[in-house]
């Protein structure tokens, strides 16, 4: 029996994973189909109706240490879920670390600062790494800044967004099929979300999540119950 999962629409729901939290990055496109478009869409998930600011920035991790290779600063409010969409030049697609901090003294072309990173960016408020190959993964910032460091799925995700429950990181690949941070393969999109479209992704709408949704947790509840009166 397939468990469907939800895209969880209720307003308030990503207070789960922000209520008083710093920004933290949400949704990305590292690598969107198609041609590269001269803009994209990067969401923020912070405090429902706060104002904030930030800096993005994107460290090229084909080789280490990186160099930034995108900045990006960002400001606005959160709306009633906590969600804030930006919309950037287009990132580059190589391996890559993102990093949303207060702002430093890092500028275009330069080489990450093992030591000194806290100088170039400032706080550090979230940072995620996505390798396009195994190789890359131990070019990552994350072991410097915090963070979180997403496996290797095959390729670049197409996709990357954390579960609105449990603010876990999920990647998408471009068959559809969802994986969560360490790189296991958790079905398709298709038969877990239905109506969910990894190519466009949620932005400015609540993430799916991976939690059964009530109604598959009503069967398999009654199942439990059927199986529990057979054991007797």
């Amino acid at each position: 029996m397939k468990t469907i999962f939800a895209i969880v629409a209720a307003a308030g729901a990503a207070s789960v994973v922000s209520a008083g939290a710093l920004p933290l990055i949400n949704e990305v496109q590292p690598n969107q189909p198609g041609s590269d478009p001269a803009t994209q869409q990067f969401e923020i998930l912070g405090t429902a109706g706060a104002s904030f600011s930030a800096v993005l920035y994107e460290i090229d991790t084909d080789f280490f240490p990186g160099t930034v290779d995108r900045i990006e600063t960002i400001s606005g409010t959160f709306d009633a879920n906590g969600l804030f969409v930006a919309n950037i030049a287009d990132l580059e697609n190589p391996s890559a670390s993102y990093i949303l901090a207060s702002g430093g003294s890092a500028m275009l072309g330069d080489v990450f600062d093992t030591v000194g990173f806290a100088a170039q960016f400032g706080t550090i408020y979230d940072a995620v790494n996505t390798p396009d190959r195994d190789a890359d993964i131990p070019n990552s910032v994350i072991p410097f800044t915090g963070g979180s460091d997403l496996a290797y799925i095959g390729s670049e995700p197409i996709l990357i967004q954390r579960d609105s429950i449990t603010g876990e990181w999920l990647q998408v690949n471009f068959a559809g099929d969802i994986f969560d941070a360490a790189g296991n393969n958790l079905g398709n999109a298709a038969d877990l979300v239905p109506g969910f479209d990894p190519f466009t992704g949620s932005f400015g709408g609540v993430n799916f999540t991976l939690v059964p949704a009530p109604a598959a947790l009503a069967v398999l509840g009654m199942g439990g119950l059927v199986a529990g009166r057979r054991r007797r």
